[in-house]
């Protein structure tokens, strides 16, 4: 009987704490959409895809090798240095900002939400809507890029599979930033730290890493076990998978190594599990007054 009461109540309030958590997730989203900075970014991002796709259009007629087509782009859509990403991780910056500046968290403990809670809404959200705005964006590029620029699908470059991969792969790695942005921004409770971190510092260190990677494999060799180890860190991984690696001299028209996308797979998901664990937890410690 004891048992059965204990497995109850354990029941019980995991539905209560998925109750909380949904009731909270309705709060933001609804804060998020009826701010009009949500609606304004998401016409920047999507008219700023709409410009570059006609902009590599027009220089395609005066230099057409340096220009991309529309499988390049969508490939490099995922970069830390896209135009899109940066302009959404202002987004993110700001939305949280807001929640730390305007009392917004206190009100959410008075309300009886956890810090625990309230850390993981605003987590999701951050990543919902940055996956909706990148698929936004990408959207504009396919639907005016295939007609305008083409989408090759055959020799060169690998199969079909070689682009999910990718896409995949790169959409991983974007959660995997915007966590790290979160958890900087959370924990610090400063805004201008996480946009630095998520802008500068993501322009900046994957070419960095990128350079490390090649120096290690000129140096060791790519087999060696300091480079595999070092393939494991996911701003190297974003180099090579969003931007084909291109002083490297990987490139698109190189399949992504079926080794790489495993040890990004692994490492990514493990510092994904492991950095918003820790973010929560110290959160959780904060003394919010």
């Amino acid at each position: 009987m004891n048992n059965t009461l204990r497995r109850k109540s354990f029941l019980n309030g995991i539905v209560a704490y998925i109750k909380d958590i949904s009731n909270l997730l309705r709060l933001d989203f609804y804060r998020a959409f009826k701010d009009k900075s949500v609606l304004v970014i998401s016409c920047v991002v999507a008219g700023y895809a709409l410009f570059y796709t006609i902009l590599l259009y027009v220089m395609g007629h005066f230099i057409p090798e340096a220009a991309l087509n529309a499988r390049d782009q969508l490939a490099s859509s995922t970069q830390f240095s896209s135009m899109p990403y940066i302009i959404i991780v202002v987004l993110v910056c700001i939305f949280i900002g807001k929640d730390l500046s305007y009392g917004t968290i206190r009100n959410k403990i008075i309300a009886g939400y956890s810090k625990k809670q309230i850390y993981l809404s605003t987590l999701i959200v951050a990543w919902l809507v940055t996956m909706a705005l990148m698929i936004l964006a990408q959207a504009v590029t396919f639907a005016l890029g295939v007609p305008l620029l083409s989408f090759p699908t055959g020799a060169p470059y690998p199969g079909m599979g070689d682009f999910w991969i990718r896409m995949g792969l790169g959409y991983l790695l974007i959660s995997l930033a915007i966590s790290i942005v979160v958890f900087v921004e959370m924990v610090t409770r400063n805004m201008m730290v996480g946009l630095i971190v998520g802008t500068v510092g993501f322009l900046v260190t994957p070419v960095l890493f990128g350079y490390i990677g090649s120096l290690l494999i000129e140096l060791l060799g790519d087999k060696h076990w300091i480079f595999e180890v070092y393939e494991c860190f996911f701003l190297y991984d974003s180099f090579v998978i969003s931007s084909g690696g291109s002083f490297t001299g990987i490139g698109f028209y190189t399949p992504v190594d079926g080794q790489l996308a495993l040890k990004t797979l692994i490492s990514s998901v493990a510092t994904l599990i492991a950095l918003n664990w820790l973010g929560i937890y110290l959160f959780h410690k904060l003394d919010l007054k």
